[in-house]
């Protein structure tokens, strides 16, 4: 959280992801866990959690963690 989306290194980012400048924040997470290539189109990422109690339960934990 509050990191900027697609820069650390050593990570094979797709194209959207590594191009971007925006700033994860638990509504990025929240629109990114629920459909997650339609905040970034080229992504890589396969999941998807339809379930809001459990996206918000994800982005809590996520929210715990420091750089």
């Amino acid at each position: 959280m509050g990191r900027t989306v697609g820069n650390l290194d050593k990570f094979k980012y797709s194209k959207d992801l590594a191009a971007s400048n925006d700033v994860w924040t638990p509504a990025l997470l929240d629109q990114w866990l629920t459909k997650p290539k339609a905040v970034y189109p080229s992504t890589y990422m396969l999941y998807k959690q339809p379930d809001a109690a459990i996206r918000a339960d994800l982005i809590s934990y996520i929210s715990t963690f420091k750089d």
